[in-house]
């Protein structure tokens, strides 16, 4: 119990930071509620920049080095904050009225994915390969350590190149702690993604509306993959929840051209290339893209210029650390970029997406949308970046020896996850236009 205590503790010093932070940059166009969502999302990132700082400084990652940082972190964004009253600037627009049976539905498919979850994540011991081999593993080991484990000091830990934040934030929850706890290590992420998600709606709440938001995260979070991933142990999910942040950030550019909101894109997609190894191709690349369309296209180019520096300035530490100790950028090293032609890998894809469980009916849907929006002609902005990071798979299943991992069932179907689900929003964006914008007399409720 006492343990439980002290963990509730660390973590509510990360989630005060966190909301702190959200208030500094957002200022008063939110209300509280949505800085108290953005809290830990925003916490994550800078857990992993503190425990990237104490291991290039070599030092031990004890209490006192990891949550002195936050702490004093906390007290600067306190100051700068100063006693700034949380007042919404922004409403909610009518968007779309569900039916009463499909939001008791939503309810249920959400409250089904919930309970499974937090079963998995603070119950139940952990049961994956990779977080037995990689992920838990290596934060447990770090932490028994007190040094993150990066190059290959033990054989029993695959994939030590792997950046941190996954793990610096299990390492954080654990300070205080005697020894490893599984509850605390799935525990910590289980929460990090559930106010993700509650981040995610209430971001779409303030484009489309409630009952928008309602389905778009109920139809993300009900893919079955996805529900077995929000039991923790692997980053597949974490990558995917930073990345959704970061294009609805975006979104919210284009509507208001407010600067902060590119800003908390660039810091999410920077969490992104923190996250996992796939983060800086699938992620990175894809949001410049982004950035460089808009950049075409719109006159305040320098908002674009400046959201850019942050996002790469952020996102470049790590791999440049990677390059300098000689470690790998991709997860299987030489296997990433040896090119050969894989006709065998065309059924297993199709089979992977259509045929096997892990999506359902979900990448059906997403054709039949897709081909909707690019008939009739509509907006396909909101589409880019999951389609880019579709692409970019397609390449390395269909042209590099990666297709051993698709054909043996081991990653191809969580990676997908990633375009699923930003593919998914972008199709929710295009075919839901609010009636009223916020700022207009029709609209209905506060943000």
């Amino acid at each position: 119990m006492i343990s439980f205590i002290i963990a509730i503790g660390v973590l509510l010093l990360l989630w005060c930071e966190g909301a702190v932070l959200s208030r500094l940059l957002l200022k008063g166009r939110v209300n509280a509620l949505m800085h108290a969502s953005l809290g830990l999302p925003l916490a994550a990132l800078l857990s992993a920049l503190i425990i990237f700082g104490l291991t290039l400084a070599n030092l031990s990652l004890k209490p006192i080095a990891i949550l002195v940082p936050h702490g004093v972190l906390l007290l600067v964004f306190l100051a700068l904050t100063r006693a700034r009253k949380d007042s919404s600037s922004l409403q909610v627009p009518a968007g779309i009225r569900l039916p009463r049976l499909l939001k008791i539905l939503c309810g249920l498919i959400l409250a089904c994915a919930i309970t499974y979850s937090i079963v998995h994540a603070f119950v139940l011991p952990t049961f994956h390969y990779d977080s037995a081999t990689n992920w838990n593993m290596r934060a447990k080991a770090s932490l028994y350590q007190q040094q993150m484990i990066i190059e290959e000091q033990y054989s029993f830990i695959r994939k030590p190149h792997y950046p941190i934040l996954f793990h610096s934030w299990q390492i954080t929850a654990h300070q205080g702690q005697d020894e490893w706890s599984e509850p605390i290590a799935n525990g910590s992420h289980w929460l990090l993604s559930f106010t993700s998600f509650f981040a995610l709606f209430l971001f779409l709440r303030l484009l489309r509306g409630t009952g928008v938001a309602l389905l778009c995260v109920t139809i993300i979070v009900g893919i079955p993959l996805m529900t077995l991933h929000l039991g923790q142990s692997y980053a597949d999910a974490t990558l995917v929840q930073f990345a959704l942040l970061s294009l609805v950030s975006m979104m919210l550019y284009q509507r208001d051209r407010t600067l902060v909101w590119l800003i908390l894109s660039a810091l999410f997609c920077a969490a992104c290339v923190w996250t996992k190894a796939e983060g800086l191709f699938f992620c990175l690349i894809p949001w410049l893209v982004l950035l460089g369309v808009m950049w075409w296209r719109y006159a305040e180019r320098g908002r674009l210029v400046l959201a850019g520096v942050v996002g790469v300035g952020i996102s470049a530490i790590w791999p440049i650390y990677a390059l300098t100790q000689g470690l790998s950028l991709t997860p299987h090293s030489g296997a990433d970029t040896a090119l050969t032609w894989n006709p065998s890998a065309l059924f297993a894809i199709f089979n992977a997406l259509f045929v096997q469980g892990s999506f359902g009916i979900h990448w059906y849907v997403l054709v039949v949308a897709v081909v909707l929006i690019l008939i009739t002609g509509k907006r396909t902005f909101p589409l880019l970046w999951g389609s880019l990071a579709f692409l970019e798979y397609m390449i390395v299943y269909l042209f590099t020896a990666n297709v051993e991992y698709l054909l043996l069932g081991q990653a191809f179907d969580r990676q997908m996850l990633l375009p699923a689900a930003l593919l998914t929003l972008g199709c929710v964006l295009v075919f839901t236009t609010p009636r009223y914008f916020p700022g207009s007399p029709q609209c209905v409720e506060p943000a």
